[in-house]
């Protein structure tokens, strides 16, 4: 496999409760990773990647740490261990925090050239996306009082421009009612539709059928391999629905993915 860059991180980001813990474990991840560059034994190599991947994803599942330079690490670690579906999902998770992460965006890309060719790849990103990566990036209460202050802004220059009969104040206006209704939509749309969620497939594969019932028919030529991205638009015990970036659909098992966010 192609070696991807790697930059690993130093203790110094933590602080706080995690601090005392967080070292050490970050530490191992990186020592893990180094001695997985000096072992020349292939599957001794391949198997000290893995174990580097895996300590990489405990610093950040058990200490609950969100760190686009840690999940750049971790999807390194994974590359080299040649598990794409966990290398893939770890670049997605640090785009989630960072967009404009350079590693991320180079490492994802690569991965993604390792997948088959039949496999959908979402599209770039827009303006839209943009939007909705600030949106997440707020906490929930920061996100209602910055719709109320727009709402208000809005509503204030309306009436300004009706009463006073200002045109500035009525074109003005145009700018905190749209925000105020990006945000307001949002929150409509994710609570009309509360599943909307990106993930990745994580399992070597995961086989898509018509249904959510192991006995249903498949739904695609063949089995979706790690790595592969969609879109949840329906849960139901032990199985999602998704959608693939070319529309298609089908249900597998909610195990064999892992959710894109933070």
């Amino acid at each position: 496999m192609k070696l991807v860059s790697v930059t690993l991180l130093v203790a110094s980001i933590f602080n706080g409760a995690f601090a005392a813990a967080a070292p050490t474990m970050l530490e191992d991840a990186i020592g893990a990773y180094q001695a997985a560059l000096d072992q020349q034994e292939p599957d001794a190599r391949l198997a000290g990647f893995r174990r580097a991947h895996q300590l990489f994803a405990q610093v950040i599942e058990e200490q609950d740490v969100r760190n686009a330079q840690l999940y750049v690490n971790a999807g390194n670690a994974a590359m080299q261990g040649e598990l794409v579906g966990p290398a893939i999902h770890a670049f997605r998770c640090a785009l989630e925090i960072d967009p404009d992460h350079e590693q991320a965006l180079r490492n994802l890309d690569h991965a993604r050239e390792l997948l088959p060719s039949w496999v959908p790849r979402p599209a770039g990103r827009s303006l839209l996306d943009s939007f909705f990566f600030f949106y997440r990036l707020l906490a929930p209460a920061a996100r209602v009082l910055l719709a109320a202050v727009c709402f208000g802004v809005a509503a204030l220059l309306v009436a300004v421009a009706i009463g006073w009969r200002r045109p500035w104040a009525r074109n003005l206006a145009i700018v905190p009612a749209v925000i105020w209704l990006g945000f307001a939509g949002t929150d409509l749309w994710r609570w009309w539709f509360p599943a909307d969620d990106d993930v990745v497939v994580v399992a070597v594969e995961a086989l898509a059928r018509s249904a959510d019932s192991n006995g249903a028919q498949p739904r695609f030529a063949h089995p979706l391999p790690g790595g592969t991205e969609a879109r949840v638009v329906e849960r139901r015990e032990g199985w999602i629905r998704i959608r693939l970036a070319d529309d298609r659909d089908g249900w597998i098992r909610a195990s064999t993915v892992k959710t894109v966010g933070l």
